[in-house]
């Protein structure tokens, strides 16, 4: 009789359910994914025929109502890093939706042992339900996950069988004699006649050659940019925007020492295709990684060659020589003894380009401009600056920071032992109690729910209804103190911050000058202006800004 009387409670708080919200249990995020493989027509439909399938299956399903739709284009299913997939999990996440429905099992994707762990751990956390409608799989349906992992495992094998035969199919092409690298290097320009061929660019082949004339009488790879960005010549980029490609261009597009040695060293410009620079192995799970020359695959006489071979050697054997002195310069008469602590963090402010570190003498070193070391952009100045005073500079900011942090915490965890303080602490505290007492009272109910369904006390439509409604309830109550605990820390004496955050200001706090862990830790970007200006962006500077934000909130409740 009890258990009756608790079914008709449950029953009156249903009622006051609107009708619609009756009907309505699941807001649905539809997904569709096609993979690159698609061009060789491996796929089956595409992307609106999937969305076109899913939405005639939500048109039968008064239950459910679509309130987004997400697709990821060229992303294999053995790949979980795609755009839509990921703004998905943070609506399922954030509740915009509830439910994630697919064609089938292999559009969420083919890797085995990611797939099991979102549909057995990540949705059913989320509350999330999980719908593939040709493999009339669902998780809210008892006994639908027998054979899921079955079919799982012969996505992947599927996934793997695909990649590798694609990949086998790439390198028996590469063996004959059409030109398979996918664009015309500059001098050159895709046949408009014969597919795989490539045919000599009168307009840039010159230049191709002038390159090779000017660098054997001696020119180094700077010089001949320089030489070229002066007599108007167009460099490869701007060619192919002008062409009609590469509309996305962003930068001045000039010649750069980097481009003028690509053409020296690349054999091409002998008639020859090499394939295999880099590889992706999706099949192995290895990522795009480059190869041991040993590796590539040399296929000769694939198009007309712009120069010879004798000449092509000549130029290898003089940019070996570049290349040996630059190292014999560098490591051997200056050697390294000073690191570079912030390699890749550290911008010119004026053109954004990296700051390049040079040796002065034996001893010191300095930075300038990347972009003014090319020889190409008159626009921007060398800006010139000794690294030991970039060095002093950030990590004076650095130690600033980390002052900064501990006196702030030391303010609010004094202002917080006071009386007032710890008043409003527990003011929070009786409130989380309240929230605490009533969630455990909702997830008794939850528990309790599919007893009294497998009972037959309650049909599968009431069961749904209230499910639902303690699902949300529940969210709700831990959301409110989630809310509640983040205000009660404000008053707490032993007031939190981002544990990650005070951990290295206690590691680092006694450091007395900049070294490569403080900057790896610290360090998000460095900016050196023209007029000798360093600016350090610090990984954890909104951390610091809220932790301010705090400490002036408790000082201003001092007035209240």
């Amino acid at each position: 009789m009890a258990r009756k009387s608790r079914k008709n409670m449950m029953l009156l708080e249903a009622t006051a359910l609107p009708d619609k919200e009756k009907k309505v249990l699941f807001k649905a995020g539809l997904y569709a994914r096609l993979s690159h493989e698609t061009e060789e027509n491996i796929e089956r439909g595409t992307i609106e025929t999937q969305m076109e399938l899913m939405k005639n299956y939500v048109k039968d399903h008064e239950d459910i109502v679509i309130e987004e739709e997400y697709y990821d284009a060229s992303f294999t299913g053995t790949n979980f890093e795609r755009p839509d997939f990921k703004r998905m999990l943070e609506d399922a996440k954030r509740g915009r939706i509830n439910c994630i429905i697919v064609k089938d099992l292999s559009r969420l994707g083919r890797n085995y042992v990611e797939m099991g762990n979102y549909i057995e751990r990540v949705f059913p956390f989320l509350n999330v339900r999980f719908i593939a409608v040709t493999d009339d799989f669902d998780s809210f349906r008892p006994g639908t996950d027998i054979m899921m992992p079955l079919k799982n495992i012969v996505n992947e094998f599927y996934a793997k069988d695909i990649s590798k035969k694609v990949s086998t199919a790439h390198r028996r092409k590469w063996t004959t004699d059409e030109y398979m690298c996918g664009f015309a290097p500059y001098g050159y320009l895709k046949s408009k006649t014969e597919k795989n061929r490539i045919v000599v660019d009168e307009a840039t082949a010159g230049n191709v050659r002038l390159i090779y004339k000017l660098f054997l009488e001696g020119k180094g790879y700077t010089p001949i940019a320089k030489y070229l960005n002066e007599q108007g010549i167009m460099s490869p980029l701007m060619y192919l925007k002008s062409l009609g490609y590469q509309q996305n261009v962003k930068t001045n597009g000039v010649w750069t020492k980097t481009t003028v040695k690509s053409i020296l060293t690349n054999q091409a410009y002998i008639g020859s295709a090499v394939h295999g620079k880099v590889v992706i192995e999706k099949y192995n799970n290895i990522p795009l990684h480059a190869t041991d020359p040993s590796e590539w695959v040399i296929v000769e006489n694939t198009h007309e060659p712009l120069v010879d071979k004798e000449t092509f050697e000549k130029a290898q054997e003089r940019v070996k020589e570049i290349s040996d002195a630059y190292f014999a310069k560098e490591f051997t008469k200056h050697p390294p003894n000073e690191k570079n602590l912030l390699k890749g963090k550290i911008v010119c402010g004026d053109c954004g380009k990296g700051m390049r570190l040079s040796p002065r003498t034996t001893k010191s070193y300095v930075y300038f401009c990347g972009t003014f070391s090319d020889g190409i952009n008159p626009a921007c100045s060398r800006h010139k600056i000794d690294q030991e005073d970039v060095n002093k500079a950030v990590f004076a900011q650095i130690s600033n920071h980390m002052r900064c942090c501990i006196d702030a915490l030391r303010v609010i965890r004094e202002l917080n032992a006071r009386s007032s303080g710890l008043k409003k602490y527990d003011v929070y505290e009786k409130a989380i109690t309240r929230q605490r007492r009533e969630l455990e009272k909702v997830n008794r109910k939850f528990s309790e729910l599919y007893g009294d369904y497998s009972e037959h006390l309650i049909n599968e439509s009431e069961y749904l209804t209230l499910k639902q409604q303690y699902l949300l309830k529940s969210e709700a109550l831990k959301k409110e103190i989630d809310n509640l605990l983040i205000s009660q820390n404000l008053y707490s004496k032993n007031y939190k911050i981002d544990a990650d955050w005070e951990n290295l200001i206690n590691k680092y706090l006694k450091c007395r000058k900049l070294n490569k862990e403080l900057a790896d830790a610290f360090v998000d970007k460095v900016q050196v202006f023209e007029d000798g200006r360093i600016s350090a962006n610090l990984v954890y500077d909104d951390c610091l800004e809220e932790l301010l934000q705090v400490k002036n909130k408790r000082e201003g409740d001092l007035y209240e």
